[in-house]
């Protein structure tokens, strides 16, 4: 079976995800639109399924907004569903901690931070900000955070930042920001003057806020609320590290990083010149633990990790032979997407239809179907 037979937009399904984690030399993520638990070594160079969530796979309910590492386990936020998930790394058990007064699988949290032994996490739909104890397993409601009525869309962007004893997350699309103390868990709501109608994504550096929206245009203010400059088109995703705010454009192949000092945006001049070349696709970009992750791959080199902190870079192929093997052996797609992502779904259910309709080893029979493309 060779990689070339799937193609960029099928890899592209296999590693998307809102979140990754790191613990050694392995990279953990909660795959978006299927049920699995995915495990990048570094060291080994293998991509593999680590663990999946539910025993069906009839719908996205174990899809999380967060995944975050914390003494050898891995702790799932749901977007999805009505609970967190607790993963042991050294033994393999998995752990559900209901979230109180979810009353649908709509989108629940949209992020979470984690702030020393509690992880915070911000609604989506859901109403409440609420904390969980890393060591008690507690779940408290800290403050609801809209009106009598359910929230229509969106409420708040995809990254929380922590700036000394505050966490700072900007709405969607009313130029507030909401603002926790640390300490006291109090809950303020700040003014932002940001001409735009979606922030999407916020980064702290120093004195400064470095805000993207969903039109592709950065802002730089400082403390006191001054626009110090504004950047249009600059690309895709806003990520912080301990070497400052940088952005990411998957489809030009390309990170900048944003100087909020002069203020300037300075592209970073990439070393291995294969990652910036046309015939290689960014499929996946992610932050973890200060450092900038992005999956690439081109039909010449396969599949690899690229990742940066500011002052070093890396790269590493990494073989997605037994990811792929284990996602059509395992079944892990949502129905929900058939035909959508994957053009193996028409190939499933065909062999469904002639197995009389069981689902017992259509995994494995189209294992040897794609092997034989």
């Amino acid at each position: 079976m060779k990689t070339a037979k799937f193609g960029v937009e099928k890899l592209k399904y296999l590693f998307q995800t809102d979140s990754i984690c790191t613990e050694g030399d392995r990279l953990y993520f909660s795959a978006k639109y299927y049920d699995g638990l995915v495990a990048i070594d570094l060291s080994g160079a293998e991509c593999r399924i680590e663990k999946r969530f539910c025993e069906e796979t009839e719908t996205t309910s174990c899809a999380h907004s967060k995944v975050i590492y914390y003494k050898h386990s891995i702790y799932c936020i749901p977007r999805y569903s009505c609970y967190i998930v607790k993963y042991d790394l050294d033994t393999g058990m998995i752990d559900r901690f209901l979230v109180p007064d979810v009353t649908d699988n709509r989108s629940v949290f949209t992020e979470a931070v984690r702030v020393g032994g509690k992880i915070i996490c911000f609604p989506e739909f859901y109403d409440w900000v609420i904390s969980f104890d890393l060591e008690t397993t507690e779940i408290t409601k800290i403050k609801k955070v809209t009106g009598d009525e359910t929230p229509k869309g969106y409420i708040f962007t995809s990254n929380a930042e922590e700036k000394e004893n505050e966490i700072l997350i900007p709405f969607f699309s009313e130029k507030q920001m909401l603002r926790i103390d640390k300490v006291t868990e109090e809950v303020s709501v700040v003014d932002l003057c940001v001409d735009s109608t979606s922030i999407s994504g916020m980064a702290c550096v120093g004195n400064t806020m470095v805000f993207m929206d969903d039109e592709k245009t950065c802002f730089v203010f400082n403390k006191d609320g001054e626009q110090l400059a504004e950047w249009k088109g600059t690309g895709d995703i806003l990520y912080r590290t301990s070497h400052g705010a940088w952005i990411v454009d998957k489809v030009r192949r390309r990170i900048c990083k944003v100087d909020p000092d002069k203020p300037a945006l300075e592209e970073y001049r990439i070393k291995n010149a294969k990652l910036t070349d046309e015939a290689c696709s960014w499929i996946e970009s992610a932050e973890a633990d200060g450092q900038i992750y992005v999956i690439v791959h081109s039909d010449s080199d396969g599949t690899g990790i690229f990742w940066l902190d500011g002052e070093k870079e890396d790269y590493k192929p990494v073989s997605v032979q037994r990811l792929i093997k284990e996602f059509y052996e395992s079944k892990l797609m949502f129905w929900e997407h058939a035909g959508t992502f994957l053009s193996v779904m028409d190939i499933l259910n065909n062999v469904r239809r002639r197995s009389g309709g069981t689902d017992d080893s259509c995994g494995e029979v189209i294992h040897q179907l794609m092997k034989k493309e």
